[in-house]
């Protein structure tokens, strides 16, 4: 006979998983995904599935700590089993970082006041497997192992074993941190656009320098 595909039945399908699966869950967030981009948000009953308030809710579960550092200028949201410990171990890591930038370029002025990145804020979830998350709570790409996106002044990442990633968080952190310090105080305008980044040309400076300062020391230089 012939085969006509219904719909609603994979819409039910959806509705069945957010029943099994527990709150806020990857498959529970995943189904209702699903829902908001095939089925307009809404259950085969007619009724809107609210989608804004799942994500919201997801991010106070997988991110239920905050650190505020430099009068508000520098903002840690984290995973309930990330350390306070590992988390200023960033911070200081940032101005190791920050400090031999700023000797080498020549300058301390970000290039234009009232961007995002005036207050830059690092998001570091549980594990790989929570990150993925991000993807949908958030919108961005999840298969690295962290992102900065300039022009939300926030870089995205994961706590992780040494099984999980050749980079411990801190050395991914270092290397990511410059490219913030590349965009706020080097190159002009958002991530992307402008001369700088024509036909990737440049490429090699941005990852270079990256990987060159994110060996960055309190006492010993750049190593």
């Amino acid at each position: 006979g012939k085969f006509i595909e219904d719909s609603s039945i994979s819409q039910r399908a959806l509705e069945r998983a957010m029943k099994e699966y527990p709150y806020l869950s990857y498959q529970y967030i995943e189904a209702v995904n699903d829902l908001d981009l095939n089925f307009g948000g809404k259950n085969s009953s007619g009724n809107d599935i609210d989608f804004n308030k799942i994500k919201a809710d997801a991010r106070e579960k997988y991110l239920p700590k905050t650190y505020t550092f430099d009068d508000g200028k520098f903002v840690v949201k984290a995973g309930d089993k990330v350390t306070e410990e590992k988390i200023k171990r960033l911070y200081w890591a940032s101005k190791e970082v920050k400090a031999q930038f700023m000797r080498v370029v020549q300058n301390d002025k970000a290039l234009e006041e009232g961007n995002p990145d005036d207050i830059l804020t690092v998001v570091i979830y549980n594990s790989p497997e929570e990150y993925k998350l991000n993807r949908i709570i958030n919108g961005f790409s999840t298969d690295n192992g962290g992102i900065y996106i300039e022009n939300i002044g926030t870089f995205f990442t994961y706590e992780r074993t040494p099984e999980e990633s050749i980079y411990t968080l801190e050395e991914l952190f270092r290397h990511e941190f410059t490219h913030y310090l590349q965009g706020r105080y080097v190159v002009p305008g958002m991530w992307g656009q402008g001369e700088f980044y024509q036909e990737g040309v440049l490429t090699w400076y941005e990852e270079g320098t990256a990987e060159f300062f994110a060996g960055s020391t309190r006492t010993d230089g750049i190593k």
